[in-house]
């Protein structure tokens, strides 16, 4: 019984030294300058080469001369990046590997689809044969999502590695030390919503949440306020559908900040209506700040981070949206219970750490390890 108990303990021990252990790779990474903070910290066991251009990557390739050990490249960005990415792997002879961001292709169709000209059209469309080529011919993928690898599976070539690799939440120098806007308005219900206005898909839900699923009565019932942050095309259209409803004394259109955590702690509920997010930071941030969330049943990746009824609600009709507000008006423990939940949840669930075990095991499946440490 003795030996059978320390067999155990060593196995075990074993057990945890093997998982624990990180095969180190070279990553070829097609550098872009404003996604980079995003994929960094995933990549941190790594030794990671940037590639800014055309002319890193030929020197690199007259560095490689295709050596045994263990090196891949990765893209995190379309377009030129692509045109790189497909061009290293080709001189290096390396494994290809994609990091999703967004709803990429839906994000693509939306642009092209209000293209203001033949040219721009063209264009466009030439990046999303890039996006799809990227899509077939890649050796491994990481999704951002369950949603978006449920949408762009049917893309990618059945040998392909995969695995879902969340977007872990950071606050990117924001929220360190957030003070209070004093210009903030104070309400009886506090509401936020942060999101990109160059899309139909994003704004168009925001736009009918606005005007048709909140009746007159309840702003003044429950002394509502609403603040709509971000920008984009659309910005101009929810501005005029905001002033066409005689509603600019509860929302205020502020477009774009570059610090929204005082925004977050201001607010009572975070709303984000939406039919195209992957898995948006935004929601993360403002569940971090123990904010409960309130969105749409089909609001796509948001529906991996709300968990109805406990982190905040999904709701699909004007009289759903209506009960929600007025429950979170008029029960204010049940604010705070579920702005607790959701923001264990963001501690538990998305952290970097998490994250980064999840982009490691898709990296581990190439090749021959070129060294290992323990992480």
């Amino acid at each position: 019984m003795k030996n059978s108990i320390q067999a155990l303990k060593l196995y075990q021990v074993i057990y945890f030294i093997y998982n624990c252990t990180i095969y180190a790779m070279k990553i070829h990474l097609i550098y872009n300058e404003k996604r980079y903070h995003k994929i960094r910290p995933l990549l941190r066991d790594h030794e990671v080469r940037l590639l800014r251009g055309i002319a890193d990557v030929l020197q690199a390739a007259l560095r490689e001369v295709r050596t045994e050990e263990t090196s891949v490249v990765m893209i995190d960005s379309y377009g030129r990046y692509a045109v790189l990415g497909l061009l290293a792997r080709s001189l290096f002879g390396a494994d290809f590997v994609v990091r999703i961001r967004g709803s990429m292709l839906e994000e693509s169709h939306d642009r092209i689809r209000n293209a203001n000209s033949s040219l721009e059209r063209l264009r466009l469309q030439m990046g999303e044969w890039l996006i799809r080529r990227c899509l077939r011919t890649c050796d491994a993928i990481a999704y951002n999502s369950k949603h978006v690898r449920r949408k762009l599976r049917p893309f990618v070539s059945d040998q392909a590695h995969e695995e879902v690799v969340y977007n872990p939440f950071t606050e990117d120098g924001h929220g360190k030390a957030t003070t209070l806007n004093n210009d903030l308005p104070t309400a009886g219900l506090c509401l936020l919503t942060v999101t990109n206005m160059d899309f139909d898909a994003k704004i168009n839900p925001t736009i009918r949440a606005v005007t048709e699923w909140m009746r007159p009565e309840i702003w003044e019932r429950y002394d509502m306020y609403w603040i709509i942050l971000g920008d984009g095309r659309h910005i101009g259209r929810l501005r005029d559908s905001v002033r066409e409803k005689g509603l600019g004394a509860h929302i205020s259109v502020q477009g774009w900040v570059d610090d929204p955590f005082p925004y977050y702690d201001w607010c009572d509920v975070y709303v984000h209506m939406t039919e195209l997010d992957a898995f948006p930071n935004v929601t993360m941030e403002a569940m971090s700040r123990s904010c409960p969330i309130l969105t749409n049943e089909d609001s796509c990746g948001v529906r991996e981070q709300v968990i109805d009824g406990k982190t905040g609600y999904l709701v699909g009709s004007q009289d759903e949206f209506q009960r929600r507000l007025e429950e979170y008006a008029t029960l204010p423990e049940r604010r705070k219970q579920h702005g607790k939940e959701g923001k264990r949840l963001v501690e538990s669930n998305w952290t970097v750490e998490s994250q980064r075990k999840r982009m490691n095991a898709l990296l581990g499946r190439f090749g021959k390890p070129e060294k290992s440490h323990a992480s």
